[in-house]
C-alpha cells in the first residue's frame, strides 16, 4: 500500500520531480501534504508553471508562470528545514520587475539565514522572446533589475551554477554579474552575449564546467579563460568569429575540450596563453 511507504522514500521520489509535480503528488494523501515542505532539494522551473490555456509563447503565459513561481518560492522557502540544493529557472520579464524582486528577496532571506547551504544555489535566467537570437529588448535594464533586487551581499557568492539563455548584456553588466558569483562551479552561456566583438573573460577559482553556445548574432571576439585552476570541462559551440575563439591561461585540471565551430580557412582554432 502507498500509505505504508516511509517518508524518506517518498521524499526521494519527490526530490526527483519539479515542485509543481511534487505538489500534485502531495494532494493524493493527507499525510503527504506536508512532504514538499521537507524536501532537501528543490527545483522550481517557470516552464512547468506556464498555463496551458494561454497562447504558447505569449507574454501573458510567461508572466503568469512567473507569478506562480513567486508564489511557490514564498510558500516553500519559509520553514525550519535546511535546503541542500535549490534550482530556480526563471524568466526575466521585459515590462516589470516586481515578480522577480519577490523571488530574489525570498532567496536573500533563505541564504542570509543559512537555510540554503553555502554554494547551494543554481540559477537559470531566460529571455521571454522566441527565436534563436539573443533578446534585444532592453537587456541591460533587465539585468540591472535583478542586480538591484539581489541586495544581499551573500546571495550571488552562494550561486554554484549559473545559466543565461538568449540574453544580451552590456559588457560591464555581464562582468559585474559574473564577478559577484565568486563561488561559481558551472557557467552556461546559451545564445547569450555582450554584443558583437566582446571578449568574454572567465576566471573563477572554483569553476569546473563551462559551456558557451552561440548563434550568428551572438559573436564574441574571444572566450578568454585566464585562470581556472579547477576547470575540468569546456564546451564551445557554433562560433562564427574570424578570430581565434578560445584562449586558455592557467587550467591545470582541464580534461575535456569540445569545440564545434563553422570555421573557414583564415581562422585559428585554439591559442594557449603564456603566463606564470
Amino acid at each position: 500500500r502507498l500509505s505504508a511507504v516511509p517518508d524518506d522514500i517518498l521524499l526521494e521520489i519527490m526530490g526527483n520531480l519539479g515542485v509543481r509535480e511534487a505538489g500534485r503528488m502531495a494532494v493524493l494523501s493527507r499525510r503527504w501534504r506536508r512532504l514538499p515542505g521537507l524536501l532537501p532539494r528543490l527545483v522550481i522551473d517557470a516552464r512547468e508553471f506556464e498555463p496551458a490555456a494561454l497562447r504558447a509563447g505569449g507574454h501573458a503565459r510567461t508572466k503568469r508562470a512567473m507569478e506562480r513561481v513567486a508564489g511557490a518560492v514564498e510558500s516553500l522557502l519559509p520553514g525550519d528545514r535546511a535546503i541542500e540544493r535549490l534550482r530556480l529557472d526563471a524568466y526575466l520579464l521585459r515590462d516589470e520587475s516586481y515578480t522577480v524582486r519577490r523571488v530574489v528577496e525570498r532567496l536573500n532571506d533563505a541564504v542570509d539565514s543559512g537555510k540554503v547551504a553555502a554554494g547551494g544555489l543554481e540559477l537559470v535566467f531566460r529571455a521571454t522572446g522566441g527565436g534563436g537570437a539573443p533578446d534585444q529588448d532592453q537587456p541591460s535594464k533587465r539585468l540591472a533589475r535583478f542586480l538591484a533586487a539581489a541586495a544581499s551581499p551573500s546571495l550571488l557568492p552562494s550561486v554554484a551554477e549559473l545559466s543565461l539563455v538568449k540574453l544580451r548584456f552590456t559588457s560591464p553588466a555581464l562582468a559585474s554579474l559574473l564577478g559577484r558569483c565568486t563561488g561559481l562551479e558551472e557557467l552556461g552561456m546559451y545564445q547569450s552575449d555582450a554584443g558583437f566583438g566582446a571578449v568574454l573573460d572567465v576566471g573563477h577559482a572554483r569553476l569546473r564546467r563551462l559551456a558557451v553556445h552561440a548563434v550568428d548574432e551572438a559573436m564574441y571576439k574571444k572566450l578568454r579563460v585566464s585562470s581556472a585552476p579547477r576547470l575540468e570541462r569546456v564546451v564551445v559551440a557554433n562560433w562564427f568569429c574570424r578570430y581565434a575563439p578560445v584562449s586558455f591561461g592557467h587550467v591545470p585540471c582541464l580534461r575535456e575540450l569540445h569545440l564545434k565551430n563553422k570555421a573557414v580557412y583564415y581562422q585559428e582554432l585554439l591559442e594557449l596563453m603564456n603566463g606564470p
